[in-house]
Protein backbone atom coordinates (compact mmCIF):
# COMPACT_ATOMS: atom_id res chain seq x y z
CA UNK A 1 0.00 0.00 0.00
CA UNK A 2 2.85 2.36 0.88
CA UNK A 3 4.42 1.73 -2.54
CA UNK A 4 1.13 2.52 -4.36
CA UNK A 5 0.70 5.81 -2.47
CA UNK A 6 4.31 6.78 -3.16
CA UNK A 7 3.91 5.95 -6.87
CA UNK A 8 0.67 7.97 -7.11
CA UNK A 9 2.27 10.92 -5.34
CA UNK A 10 5.32 10.83 -7.62
CA UNK A 11 3.11 10.60 -10.73
CA UNK A 12 0.94 13.51 -9.63
CA UNK A 13 4.03 15.65 -8.99
CA UNK A 14 5.46 14.84 -12.41
CA UNK A 15 2.24 15.62 -14.26
CA UNK A 16 1.49 18.77 -12.28
CA UNK A 17 4.95 20.16 -13.13
CA UNK A 18 4.61 19.50 -16.86
CA UNK A 19 5.43 22.63 -18.85
CA UNK A 20 2.77 23.83 -21.27
CA UNK A 21 4.60 25.48 -24.21
CA UNK A 22 1.39 27.18 -25.30
CA UNK A 23 1.30 29.28 -22.14
CA UNK A 24 4.94 29.54 -21.12
CA UNK A 25 5.22 33.31 -21.49
CA UNK A 26 4.86 34.88 -18.07
CA UNK A 27 4.04 38.31 -19.40
CA UNK A 28 2.22 37.86 -22.68
CA UNK A 29 0.26 34.59 -22.24
CA UNK A 30 1.03 33.73 -25.85
CA UNK A 31 2.62 30.55 -27.18
CA UNK A 32 6.22 30.46 -28.33
CA UNK A 33 6.73 32.78 -31.32
CA UNK A 34 3.21 34.12 -31.28
CA UNK A 35 2.32 37.79 -31.24
CA UNK A 36 -0.82 39.85 -31.12
CA UNK A 37 -1.52 43.15 -32.86
CA UNK A 38 -4.87 44.58 -31.85
CA UNK A 39 -7.29 41.65 -31.58
CA UNK A 40 -5.44 39.43 -34.07
CA UNK A 41 -3.00 36.72 -32.96
CA UNK A 42 -0.28 35.77 -35.47
CA UNK A 43 1.64 32.49 -35.49
CA UNK A 44 3.15 29.83 -37.78
CA UNK A 45 5.72 32.26 -39.11
CA UNK A 46 9.47 32.45 -39.15
CA UNK A 47 12.11 34.20 -37.10
CA UNK A 48 15.25 36.01 -38.22
CA UNK A 49 17.88 37.28 -35.84
CA UNK A 50 20.92 39.32 -36.80
CA UNK A 51 23.08 42.04 -35.23
CA UNK A 52 20.79 42.76 -32.29
CA UNK A 53 17.56 42.74 -34.27
CA UNK A 54 14.94 40.00 -34.10
CA UNK A 55 12.17 39.85 -36.71
CA UNK A 56 9.23 37.51 -36.21
CA UNK A 57 6.68 37.02 -38.99
CA UNK A 58 3.32 35.34 -38.64
CA UNK A 59 -0.03 34.71 -40.26
CA UNK A 60 -3.63 34.78 -39.13
CA UNK A 61 -6.11 33.62 -41.72
CA UNK A 62 -5.50 35.77 -44.78
CA UNK A 63 -3.51 38.48 -43.02
CA UNK A 64 0.15 38.65 -42.13
CA UNK A 65 2.14 40.49 -39.54
CA UNK A 66 5.63 41.16 -38.27
CA UNK A 67 7.18 42.20 -34.98
CA UNK A 68 10.69 43.64 -34.92
CA UNK A 69 12.69 43.99 -31.71
CA UNK A 70 15.81 46.16 -31.87
CA UNK A 71 18.40 46.06 -29.11
CA UNK A 72 20.56 49.15 -28.65
CA UNK A 73 23.96 47.48 -28.35
CA UNK A 74 23.56 44.28 -30.35
CA UNK A 75 22.20 41.01 -29.00
CA UNK A 76 22.20 41.01 -25.20
CA UNK A 77 24.56 38.69 -23.35
CA UNK A 78 22.30 38.56 -20.29
CA UNK A 79 18.62 38.95 -19.61
CA UNK A 80 16.63 41.30 -17.46
CA UNK A 81 13.91 43.87 -17.65
CA UNK A 82 14.31 46.12 -20.68
CA UNK A 83 12.58 49.47 -21.10
CA UNK A 84 10.61 49.86 -24.36
CA UNK A 85 11.29 53.21 -26.05
CA UNK A 86 11.24 54.72 -29.53
CA UNK A 87 14.09 53.85 -31.88
CA UNK A 88 15.15 57.51 -31.91
CA UNK A 89 15.40 57.65 -28.10
CA UNK A 90 17.15 54.32 -27.67
CA UNK A 91 20.55 54.97 -26.12
CA UNK A 92 20.95 52.62 -23.13
CA UNK A 93 21.95 48.95 -23.13
CA UNK A 94 18.73 47.98 -21.35
CA UNK A 95 16.41 49.69 -23.86
CA UNK A 96 14.68 48.15 -26.87
CA UNK A 97 12.39 49.47 -29.56
CA UNK A 98 9.48 47.59 -31.09
CA UNK A 99 8.02 47.88 -34.59
CA UNK A 100 4.93 46.05 -35.81
CA UNK A 101 3.33 45.69 -39.23
CA UNK A 102 0.11 44.19 -40.53
CA UNK A 103 -0.66 43.21 -44.11
CA UNK A 104 -4.16 42.46 -45.34
CA UNK A 105 -4.48 42.25 -49.11
CA UNK A 106 -2.67 45.30 -50.43
CA UNK A 107 -3.10 47.29 -47.20
CA UNK A 108 0.02 47.61 -45.05
CA UNK A 109 -0.01 49.33 -41.68
CA UNK A 110 3.21 50.06 -39.78
CA UNK A 111 3.45 50.82 -36.08
CA UNK A 112 6.33 51.66 -33.76
CA UNK A 113 6.95 52.07 -30.07
CA UNK A 114 7.23 55.52 -28.60
CA UNK A 115 9.02 56.72 -25.50
CA UNK A 116 6.35 56.86 -22.85
CA UNK A 117 6.56 56.44 -19.09
CA UNK A 118 3.46 54.24 -19.14
CA UNK A 119 5.03 51.69 -21.51
CA UNK A 120 5.30 48.18 -20.12
CA UNK A 121 8.77 46.69 -19.87
CA UNK A 122 9.93 43.66 -21.79
CA UNK A 123 11.22 40.56 -20.07
CA UNK A 124 14.38 39.41 -21.84
CA UNK A 125 16.05 36.08 -21.11
CA UNK A 126 19.23 34.69 -22.63
CA UNK A 127 19.94 30.96 -22.54
CA UNK A 128 22.85 29.46 -24.46
CA UNK A 129 23.11 32.59 -26.60
CA UNK A 130 19.44 32.38 -27.61
CA UNK A 131 17.31 35.41 -26.78
CA UNK A 132 13.68 35.38 -25.66
CA UNK A 133 11.61 38.58 -25.47
CA UNK A 134 8.19 38.83 -23.84
CA UNK A 135 5.93 41.85 -23.45
CA UNK A 136 2.23 42.57 -23.38
CA UNK A 137 -0.14 45.45 -23.97
CA UNK A 138 2.37 47.84 -25.47
CA UNK A 139 0.66 50.73 -27.25
CA UNK A 140 2.29 51.34 -30.64
CA UNK A 141 1.52 54.22 -32.98
CA UNK A 142 1.24 54.34 -36.76
CA UNK A 143 2.25 57.19 -39.05
CA UNK A 144 -1.40 58.24 -39.37
CA UNK A 145 -1.68 58.58 -35.59
CA UNK A 146 -3.77 55.47 -34.92
CA UNK A 147 -2.71 53.14 -32.13
CA UNK A 148 -2.86 49.42 -31.39
CA UNK A 149 -1.96 47.20 -28.46
CA UNK A 150 0.82 44.70 -29.17
CA UNK A 151 1.93 41.63 -27.18
CA UNK A 152 4.60 39.07 -28.08
CA UNK A 153 6.44 35.96 -26.99
CA UNK A 154 9.53 35.78 -29.19
CA UNK A 155 12.15 33.05 -28.78
CA UNK A 156 15.11 32.38 -31.07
Amino acid sequence: MKKVVLTCLTASLLFSCKKDDKKDAETSNLGKNEFKIGNTTYNKGSILSQSGTIILTGVSGTSGGTITVSFNEGAPSSGGTFKIVSLEDQDMADEISIAASTVMGSTVKNYKSETNSSNPSAKVTVDGGKVKVEFSDLTVKSDDGSTEKVSANIAE
